[in-house]
């Protein structure tokens, strides 16, 4: 059975830092994902990081929700990381 067969979406990286300096867990994508915020693909092999969304009438079910690099910009290593188009990342 493969890892997306078994709902595996992601891999933990570590913490990175977010622009305000606040440390935050960040993840590669497996598989193709969709960011909440603004809709655009993570695709495999980008970073991006999960937020907490509250749980509502409107979207049950969804506690732990993507969120892309460009929406929440995050910091690796001294330099940001932001998705290309083929899914790495890039410096500034």
């Amino acid at each position: 059975m493969t890892k997306e067969r078994r709902g595996v979406r992601s891999h933990p990286i570590g913490l990175v830092t977010l622009d305000d300096g606040r440390p935050i867990a960040a993840y590669r994508a497996i598989v193709r994902l969709t960011c909440t915020d603004c809709a655009r693909p993570i695709l495999p092999g980008a970073l991006f990081s999960r937020r907490t969304q509250p749980v509502s009438r409107l979207s049950a079910g969804q506690g732990r929700v993507d969120v892309c690099a460009v929406c929440r910009p995050l910091h690796l290593e001294g330099h940001m990381t932001v998705p290309s188009s083929a899914g790495e990342e890039e410096g500034p």
